[in-house]
């Protein structure tokens, strides 16, 4: 009985607080352009969500945050009280100076309608004073050429104790070339504008245009949750329960416009790239003495700040002795602001081709001379022996010439014994006399160094078969064996005299390697030691022929 009239006596002191609509407005003089949140905050004994509506005049609204409910009770004078509000936030932003206005505020509670009286908002054209918290968008340049590299950083500023922030939109930067950039930095203090800052970096971004005119950077906007001032007695003044100790801001950067210049098109020089800035060049072959058919691997690697995503692979080898198949690339973005763009070339080499060193160059734009810069890389001699006489005549000679009145002899495809020019060797010996001669220097050195020095050159490269192969050991061992034809593999296979067991190993390893390398799959196989050993039989007496 007591229990319960302690219960009856309990209700009889609760009283809810007067019910109605707080407006509130962070910062209270926002500034033309910037974001700035209007926090309606509606008590009501009601436990419903309440629905809030209002006409906004000289106001656009970016986004809505219901912040949720708290209750609080007070004892004061032998009475409770208790107040269950509701926290709605609108991030809303200022296109002009002057004065706007929130009209018609009213908020549905269940069957209840409070409402507000129109309130009146002054908008600044700046800031009479540095606010507490607001973020920069900072780009390392103030105008550009097409296809220059554009940094820019988000960095938030901070006087007040910050408890921590989230991103709520990120900058489009639409029209762009765009690299993200995850640099993690810790917070910095810093003078700006006379005043001390806490500044920590948010997001960074590089930037590239591909025509001229302006460019706009966008802003970034995110919520700041920061601790209230030591003023403020918290959520426990008077006995409270429930309330946080830290507030909520919504910031955002302001846009930013770049104007982006065109290089002069009646000036652009040949060989230009398109890059801009300094950039190094670094290329490699797999060797430079080939067989027919063997691939030719090309490996070209360009570093520097420019669009490299626009840098296509330029041409290397392009005379008809060699196939060509499609280039790959891979760019790596590195931390300093540069990109690495490597390409890889494959070239079968179909043809007997010999050819001198010559060089390719590059020309890239300097913005800070408004001048161009050149970059030279050099490609080696090649030469591919063991197939059919090439037409070309690129950076080659090709057959017999006459050169400088004397007869050049084409020594690059096969083996021959010496050749000594008529002119000289006729008016000291007959033509009988020379014979003998050249009989007997063949006849010593045969004896002398003994037959396997007159091997074929190509025979003391593949000699070592190894007990892996690669597709580039088994195309020069068969067609080292079988090289009159250019057909597959695995039919050339067929066409040499293996015994079965080896044929039919050698055609399945041959089939998998093929279709490994069209794929650009470096891929190995292994060979029974009966095959290796065949396989070497077959190599010596090829070179002994």
């Amino acid at each position: 009985m007591k229990k319960v009239l302690l219960i009856i006596l309990f209700i009889s002191t609760l009283v809810f607080s007067k019910e109605g609509i707080t407006l509130k407005i962070d910062p209270a003089e926002p500034v033309v352009g910037d974001n700035f949140s209007v926090i309606f905050k509606v008590s009501t004994a009601d436990g419903n969500t309440p629905a809030i509506t209002f006409d906004p005049k000289g106001l656009d609204i970016i986004n809505k945050s219901d912040r949720g409910m708290s209750t609080r009770s007070t004892y004061i004078n032998g009475k409770f009280t208790s107040e269950r509000s509701f926290t709605v936030v609108y991030d809303v932003v200022a296109n002009k100076e002057g004065y706007a206005f929130l009209r018609n505020i009213r908020a549905d509670v269940g069957t209840k309608v409070l409402k507000h009286s129109t309130k009146s908002i002054t908008i600044l054209k700046e800031a009479r004073k540095n606010k507490s918290i607001f973020v920069l968008a900072v780009p390392d340049k103030e105008e550009a050429y097409v296809g220059e590299s554009i940094v820019v950083q988000y960095y938030l500023y901070n006087k007040i104790r910050i408890a921590n922030f989230d991103v709520k939109k990120f900058p489009k930067l639409d029209n762009m070339i765009k690299r993200f950039h995850d640099i993690r930095k810790g917070s910095e203090r810093i003078q700006y504008k006379g005043e001390m800052f806490e500044r920590r970096l948010l997001y960074t971004q590089q930037v590239y245009s591909e025509k001229p005119g302006n460019i706009k950077i966008d802003p970034i906007r995110l919520n700041v949750h920061y601790y209230k001032t030591s003023g403020d007695r918290g959520a426990f003044g008077n006995f409270g329960f429930g309330l946080r100790n830290t507030s909520t801001r919504s910031v955002s950067s302001k846009s930013i416009q770049i104007p982006i210049k065109p290089l002069d098109p009646s000036s652009l020089p040949t060989g230009f790239t398109g890059l801009i800035e300094d950039h190094e060049f670094n290329i490699t072959f797999n060797k430079t003495k080939f067989l027919a058919n063997e691939p030719v691997e090309i490996k070209l690697s360009v570093k520097g700040k420019g669009a490299l995503e626009l840098f296509e692979a330029p041409k290397i080898l392009t005379d008809s002795s060699f196939e060509e198949f499609e280039a790959t690339s891979d760019l790596q973005v590195n931390q300093d602001f540069t990109a690495t763009k490597t390409f890889e070339y494959t070239y079968l080499a179909r043809n007997n081709y010999e050819s001198a060193e010559r060089t390719i160059d590059f020309l890239m734009f300097d913005p800070v001379t408004n001048d161009y810069i050149k970059k030279t890389i050099i490609i080696p001699a090649l030469r591919v022996a063991g197939g059919e006489t090439s037409t070309s005549t690129t950076n080659d000679k090709s057959g017999s010439e006459e050169v400088a009145g004397e007869r050049y002899i084409d020594r690059s495809m096969t083996l021959l014994a010496p050749h000594f020019d008529g002119h000289f060797i006729s008016k000291v010996f007959n033509g009988k006399l020379l014979n003998i001669f050249l009989g007997l220097v063949l006849l010593g050195v045969i004896f002398i160094r003994g037959r396997e020095h007159f091997v074929d050159d190509s025979y003391s490269s593949v000699v070592d078969v190894p007990s892996k192969v690669t597709y580039k050991d088994i195309n020069q061992i068969i067609r080292y064996l079988e090289p009159s034809s250019h057909e597959s593999l695995v039919h050339l296979i067929g066409q040499i005299d293996f015994s079965e067991k080896t044929e039919k190993e050698l055609k399945t390893v041959a089939s998998v390697l093929e279709e490994s390398y069209m794929k650009n799959i470096q891929q190995s196989k292994k060979l029974n030691t009966s095959v290796i050993k065949e396989i070497k039989v077959k190599l010596r007496d090829r070179a002994n022929i």
